[in-house]
This record gives C-alpha cells, sequence and structure tokens, in this order.
C-alpha cells in the first residue's frame, strides 16, 4: 500500500472532519502538491474500507467519505478494567500518551503496533502500512467529533 494511505488520513485530520468527498480529498492532495487522480483517492479509501471509512455514492458521481473505523481503542485498558476480560478484547491496548511524550521511561503499556496484541488487531483490519500515530489520530477525532455532536444535539 502507497503513502497516500497516510496522505489522505492527514487531510481528514488536517480539516478536522470526518466526511469529506473524494473530489474534496482529491483537491487538497494536489494542493499539496501530491500528484494523484479521483479514482486513485477512491481505490485508496476502498482498501481502507470498512476498516476506517465508509463510502457513499452521491447522485453528481462523488463519493462522500466519512470516518467510521471498526478499530476502537480500549478505554478500560489502562485502569486495568479492560471490558473485555477474561474473552480477548477486540479493542487496541495503547499508552495514553502513544502520540508522543510519554513520560514515563519505563512505561509498561505499548507504544507501537509492531508486534503481539496490537499488531493482531491492526493486520485484521488490513492497516498495517498506515502511519500508526495518523491512525490513532484520526481514531480520537472521530471519538472527539462523535462526543461534540452528541453534546450539539443536547443542547
Amino acid at each position: 500500500m502507497s503513502r497516500l494511505g497516510d496522505d489522505i488520513i492527514s487531510v481528514f485530520l488536517d480539516r478536522r472532519q470526518c466526511v469529506l468527498t473524494d473530489t474534496d480529498v482529491f483537491r487538497a492532495l494536489n494542493s499539496q502538491g501530491i500528484s494523484c487522480t479521483v479514482e486513485s483517492v477512491r481505490q485508496q479509501v476502498q482498501l481502507l474500507s470498512p476498516a476506517l471509512f465508509h463510502l457513499m455514492s452521491n447522485e453528481n458521481r462523488t463519493v462522500t467519505i466519512s470516518v467510521d473505523p471498526k478499530i476502537e481503542i480500549c478505554q478500560g485498558y489502562l485502569s486495568n478494567h479492560c471490558p473485555a476480560k477474561p474473552n480477548p478484547c477486540e479493542r487496541l491496548h495503547i499508552c495514553r500518551h502513544f502520540e508522543g511524550n510519554c513520560p514515563s521511561a519505563n512505561c509498561t503499556f505499548p507504544h507501537d503496533f509492531s508486534k503481539g496484541y496490537n499488531r493482531k488487531i491492526i493486520v485484521e483490519h488490513h492497516c498495517q502500512f498506515i502511519n500508526p500515530l495518523l491512525l490513532i489520530k484520526l481514531l480520537r477525532l472521530k471519538k472527539s467529533s462523535s462526543v461534540r455532536n452528541f453534546c450539539m444535539i443536547l443542547n
């Protein structure tokens, strides 16, 4: 898989949006000097679906791309209260400082996907070629977007 997957994820992160059209992504990439076509954007997003994205065809021949990851971060893991115990958890077990600047030099929580439990989950979702930092940022973007949308509904 090419770096285009990382570049597409970066567009969503840079814009802090969870829904864009394939044309929006194409234009953003081209404005950054990344050479691609709308079709190559669609193909790359399809490779990452349904693990990270949901696609919907529009009447105007564009495709709406929604961030809709099937991968999740286990919130209970850090407090030793993984809700899946004793069954295998299907969520990522990572340090809360996965994105860097972990204050503990001897941190025992995972900081990568290179082996073991997290690697299995990433491979099952066909995301092993995605930059792990971008993947975690995308998962957190979706989560924060869901919280914002829920709060807007309540108000």
